[in-house]
């Protein structure tokens, strides 16, 4: 037995604990299956990595492939474009539960089974508990400097040039990640309507849609629920924010 090198996501579904009181087990399990089938659907589920789920925590990781800190940047672009996929993924398509979460790089054990642990696992959580609080997925510090991120879409573009992929323009929106008001990087997961296949996914526009819909709609419904309501304003914020950077998009910002 060895822990291995790993980049780690820690993901929490949020309003699970009530979901479950009020729901079937079936939409239950169908919410959680739907983090096992979205890269299969989306033609992510290439490289190595293993996935967890209990109650309402999904674990995600994938071993350190090579020493090489170039590799190893590389590999992890790779890693949080999967991450940003499913956090995508999760509101557009199924629109129940909005995540938020922490990754980081550390040691880690899993069997794929029944047990995993690791300090890299601690800070994760760590930085899930203390840090993300909006509904959004905190990038650990150790791994990534804001400055280094700007340097993340030449690194993707390049993997995307090798596989005949037409790589994006240069444009904030589409870094795999964002710097949000209080200095902390984030997932920006809705670049990943860029990321996958050559250029805008299929009905790009339909999945922008559906994000401005669930947020109207949250919104709506946490009205006597400040908060509740302060998170889905957060991710408004955010929606308007990647819609007003994407002249395609700019008729879905949220008034």
């Amino acid at each position: 037995m060895e822990t291995k090198k790993c980049f780690i996501a820690l993901i929490d579904l949020m309003g699970f604990s009530d979901y479950v009181k009020k729901e079937s087990s079936e939409n239950v399990y169908k919410i959680l299956e739907n983090f096992i089938n979205i890269p299969k659907l989306f033609k992510i589920d290439s490289f190595n990595y293993n996935l967890n789920i209990f109650s309402d925590t999904i674990i995600i990781s994938t071993p350190i492939e090579n020493d090489s800190k170039t590799m190893d940047r590389v590999q992890f672009d790779e890693f949080l474009l999967y991450i940003n996929t499913i956090q995508m993924a999760n509101i557009t398509m199924f629109g129940v539960l909005p995540v938020r979460g922490g990754i980081t790089i550390g040691d880690f054990y899993t069997n794929q089974k029944d047990m995993l642990f690791g300090k890299g696992l601690i800070d994760a959580h760590e930085t899930e508990c203390k840090l993300a609080c909006y509904p959004r997925i905190i990038i650990n510090k150790e791994i990534y400097t804001p400055e280094a991120s700007k340097k993340a879409i030449i690194r993707i573009n390049d993997v995307m040039k090798k596989t005949g992929i037409k790589a994006a323009p240069y444009n904030e929106r589409k870094y795999l990640m964002r710097r949000d008001f209080d200095g902390l990087l984030h997932c920006n997961y809705l670049c990943s309507l860029n990321r996958i296949g050559v250029g805008w996914v299929d009905n790009a526009t339909a999945y922008i849609k559906a994000h401005r819909d669930f947020i109207v709609s949250n919104i709506k419904k946490a009205s006597n629920k400040p908060s509740v309501i302060v998170k889905y304003q957060w991710i408004k914020t955010y929606h308007n924010w990647f819609c007003e950077g994407c002249e395609i998009f700019r008729e879905y910002i949220i008034e």
